[in-house]
């Protein structure tokens, strides 16, 4: 029990982090676009299409994170409630 509770606080310190460092990140990015066309008042074809193309690509990403943290979150609850039902033990013959 030791270890596997040092292996899910490990996890949580390296992978954590960076889990939340990458979300920073895409909210930087929507941040540099948003601010790109706030401050650029005419936008041509060409820089309308890429940055439609780039904010495409985040809300892609961001549905494919919400999509896996939802699946764990299940599966996480799934086994909370596995853990909680009382084992029940057969009678014998």
């Amino acid at each position: 029990m030791t270890d596997l509770l040092y292996n899910i606080d490990s996890v949580e310190v390296a992978y954590g982090d960076n889990a939340l460092n990458c979300v920073v990140q895409i909210q930087e990015r929507i941040t540099d676009i948003a601010e790109y066309i706030q401050t650029h008042d005419e936008l041509n074809d060409f820089e309308k299409t890429q940055l439609e193309d780039r904010l495409n690509k985040l809300v892609d990403l961001n549905v494919k994170i919400q999509n896996e943290l939802q699946d764990q979150i299940e599966k996480i609850n799934a086994i909370i409630a596995n853990v909680s039902t009382p084992v029940k033990i057969s009678p014998l013959d």
